[in-house]
Formats: structure tokens, C-alpha cells, sequence
């Protein structure tokens, strides 16, 4: 090959692979003539802790060596989404000692422990669940005497 060959060889390809950046790319553009979308709408639920439990309760003393408590919880408010089911747990001194998963908001449970001779509080937890979703617990405190009996009503 003679040198005007190779220079004319190269003069050809860069007029060629210039032509094909300049061209290629008005191919692959494209424009879009809707601003509308048409797509998914999504929504968010919160989960608030159920509030204005009322309902009684009566602590006691059974053979002076166990202590009792028996609660009815009459309802609450439930702003949280619909078709939850409620968690009562019924604690005290750290330990669980009833607790059930109902979709009534009204509930009877009782706690029974050993008399230690002093007062004792009482914590009921209600706790709404949908699906996988769980409330902050509306807790109500109770405290009873070690001595016998009080009946009184929740208004929380």
C-alpha cells in the first residue's frame, strides 16, 4: 500500500465512524408526548394505641397466701384501621400472667399470685393487631391493697 492509499483509507473511516456518532444517536431518541400517569395509588394506615378503656375490676385475697385480680373490660375507642384483633396481657411484678387475642373489645381476665403482704400493681396492656401491624399498648395501672377486697371502675 502506498502512503496516499493509507491516508486515504484513514480520511474515509473517520468520515465514517463521525457519521455514525452523529446519526446513531438521533435513532435511539425518543420523546414522549402524555405528562399523564396512570399508576398505583398508595395510601398509609398508623396504628395508634386503642384509647378510653372502661370496664371493672375487683382485687382480693383468696386464703390470705394468693392474691387476686379479675377484670371486665366493657370497650374502648379503636381509631386504627378496621378488622384488628386485640391483645390483652395481664402483668405483674414483671410476669405475664393472663393473656388472649380476641376481635371483642370487651374481655374478662383474671391474674392470680402469691400474697407478699404488700400492695401490688397490676398492668393491663390492650394492644391492637392487624396482619403484621401492632398498636403502642394503651396501659391501664391498677393497684391493689394486700389486705382483701376493692371494687372499682377502669375509666382510662
Amino acid at each position: 500500500m502506498s502512503p496516499r492509499t493509507d491516508s486515504w483509507r484513514r480520511a474515509v473511516t473517520l468520515a465514517l465512524v463521525a457519521t455514525l456518532l452523529v446519526l446513531v444517536p438521533a435513532v435511539a431518541s425518543a420523546r414522549f408526548g402524555s405528562s399523564d400517569a396512570d399508576g398505583l395509588r398508595v395510601g398509609t394506615a398508623t396504628m395508634v394505641a386503642p384509647a378510653g378503656v372502661t370496664g371493672t375490676y375487683k382485687c382480693g385475697v383468696s386464703g390470705l397466701v394468693t392474691e387476686t385480680l379479675d377484670i371486665e373490660v366493657d370497650g374502648f375507642t379503636d381509631a386504627g384501621p378496621a378488622g384488628a384483633t386485640y391483645q390483652y396481657t395481664l402483668r405483674s411484678r414483671g410476669a405475664t400472667l393472663h393473656s388472649r387475642t380476641s376481635a371483642s373489645k370487651e374481655q374478662e381476665l383474671e391474674g392470680r399470685q402469691t400474697n407478699d403482704v404488700i400492695a401490688t400493681q397490676w398492668e393491663l396492656d390492650v394492644v391492637a393487631k392487624v396482619g403484621n401491624w401492632t398498636s403502642p399498648p394503651a396501659t391501664v395501672t391498677i393497684d391493689c391493697p394486700w389486705t382483701g377486697i376493692t371494687l372499682r371502675r377502669i375509666a382510662f
